[in-house]
């Protein structure tokens, strides 16, 4: 039943509660971070545009001023980066109990990623997919102490699966180059639906990790409607009849503000009112044009659920280390070193006292290594690859520059700056 009366007055306190939405500097994002924080949530927003998110932030503040909410830098066009936000937070927070994947783009001209997938394929499915992947075992912990429905995930969809392709999903070519901008789209939220079911059965109510108390995640796929968002903006200008469908409904008052089209979220995420029996459901709340009777047939298929999810791991396992690139024993060699680098300096911070420790290294151990080649070495070949490290951070002057590493249990960056 649409619930039609729910609204953000509605959320129960928060305080001590932990939340990430994705895209959270403009349009639903925004208002779903700014009326979670409002109620007392310490809230994570993502974004890729640094400045856009800090300024975002800093609105939010403004209507609320206590409102505590962090920036996570991410950008879901570069895998690695979605691996870095999810790997950052980790350092930062012991319990996640809301995660909102709502980034999205739509309709979009045809594009390939630097990790070579297509952007809405990418944007919309595989990098949530990937940054939930990461963030599961902490929200599966999360749940262990606290009563069901108390950790939740949220997809955000759209009806714009019903222009999936016939099969629903093209496992031979996710890309669909020659296909419609809205074939595309369609297909990437057709996976955000398949993938809450795919969590919901192995996390949900009544699932094996739920009753061997192993961790219970609600999970839901929102459909937020009708919706006035950036998220047009981004519709390939030479889809005319697109164009033209968003124009009508624009002047006909059909589209929702972006802070009413939050409240979907809003419900799922935190909301106190929420069913056990809803978690894995297509959901919006509000019943407009009789949503979401509409889910597909392939939207319902729980083969393809499962198919989708088995060719999803495959595809990003088969970097190992990194998605988008083939590791060699030789892209190892310098990782190796600057381990034994990392081991050889604990060591020395914990004979010597930390000024002794520090100008030890800065007079033997940096120059001697960085003479050598090695740094030079060690900057060209892991700039983009992820490994577990001891926590450490060390900041030398070497030949008028500064040699910077910033390790929080992985190498996160290697910088080296004038």
């Amino acid at each position: 039943m649409p619930n039609t009366t729910f609204s953000p007055d509605a959320l129960p306190d928060l305080k001590d509660k932990v939340f990430i939405v994705t895209g959270g500097n403009s349009g639903i994002g925004y208002y779903t971070v700014a009326h979670l924080a409002e109620h007392g949530a310490h809230v994570y927003m993502c974004a890729r545009n640094v400045d856009k998110g800090t300024e975002a932030i800093a609105r939010i503040k403004k209507m609320h001023p206590s409102a505590h909410i962090d920036l996570l830098q991410m950008d879901l066009k570069d895998l690695t980066s979605v691996v870095a936000a999810a790997q950052r937070f980790l350092t930062l927070e012991t319990a996640l109990h809301g995660l909102v994947n709502n980034a999205g783009i739509m309709a979009t001209p045809f594009e390939l990623t630097q990790d070579g997938h297509e952007a809405q394929w990418q944007t919309n499915y595989l990098s949530h997919w990937v940054f939930t992947h990461h963030l599961l075992p902490l929200m599966l912990t999360t749940s262990k102490t606290l009563p069901p429905g108390s950790v939740r995930i949220v997809n955000l969809t759209s009806s714009g699966h019903l222009q999936a392709p016939k099969g629903g999903i093209n496992f031979d070519n996710p890309a669909l180059k020659d296909a419609g901008d809205m074939a595309r789209y369609g297909q990437s939220k057709l996976a955000n639906i398949l993938h809450t079911k795919s969590l919901h059965k192995a996390y949900g109510p009544g699932s094996a990790s739920a009753t061997n108390n192993e961790g219970e995640i609600w999970t839901s796929c929102v459909h937020p409607g009708l919706v006035e968002t950036n998220l047009q903006e981004g519709v390939n200008k030479s889809n005319l009849a697109m164009q033209g469908v968003i124009t009508v409904l624009r002047k006909t008052g059909m589209f929702w503000s972006s802070d009413r089209g939050s409240y979907n979220s809003l419900y799922c995420v935190a909301g106190g009112e929420m069913k056990a029996e809803q978690s894995g459901g297509y959901l919006e709340i509000f019943g407009r044009f009789g949503e979401p009777t509409c889910e597909s047939k392939p939207a319902r298929d729980g083969k393809l659920a499962e198919r989708l999810e088995e060719y999803t791991k495959e595809e990003m396992e088969k970097g190992a280390l990194i998605f988008n690139a083939v590791i060699s024993f030789l892209d190892l060699l310098p990782l190796l070193a600057l381990l034994m680098m990392n081991g050889f300096m604990m060591l020395i911070h914990l004979i010597l006292p930390p000024p002794k420790a520090s100008a030890f290294l800065t007079t033997y151990w940096i120059p001697g290594a960085h003479a050598a080649g090695l740094w030079a070495e060690v900057l060209d070949r892991t700039t983009r690859v992820y490994v577990l490290v001891v926590s450490l951070e060390v900041s030398m002057t070497v030949e008028g520059k500064v040699v910077t590493i910033v390790e929080a249990g992985f190498v996160e960056t290697l910088e080296l700056s004038r």
